[in-house]
């Protein structure tokens, strides 16, 4: 799938998978699950609204805000070159 192809899902369905436990979340639908976390969970006090898109894990461990296709693609580069060291 190419990046182009997951914003558009991710516009579309609020969320798409991208890799393994990792998802781009739109920012309308981040911003709604926001509002279901716990009070004490670090990211309910995040401005989410400040990227159109978010890259999230499985785990809710990492968040990390996406304005275009060029920084989709260096996280991803990124992701994988850790994952193959």
């Amino acid at each position: 799938m190419t990046t182009n192809e997951m914003f558009q899902i991710a516009t579309l369905a609020g969320y798409v998978k991208i890799a393994p436990a990792l998802y781009l979340s739109s920012q309308t639908c981040i911003l709604e699950e926001q509002k279901a976390w716990l009070e004490d969970d670090v990211r309910k006090k995040l401005d989410l609204s400040s990227h159109p898109f978010w890259v999230t894990t499985d785990d809710d461990k990492s968040i990390v805000g996406i304005n275009d296709e060029s920084e989709l693609r260096q996280l991803l580069a990124k992701i994988e070159s850790h994952a193959t060291e």
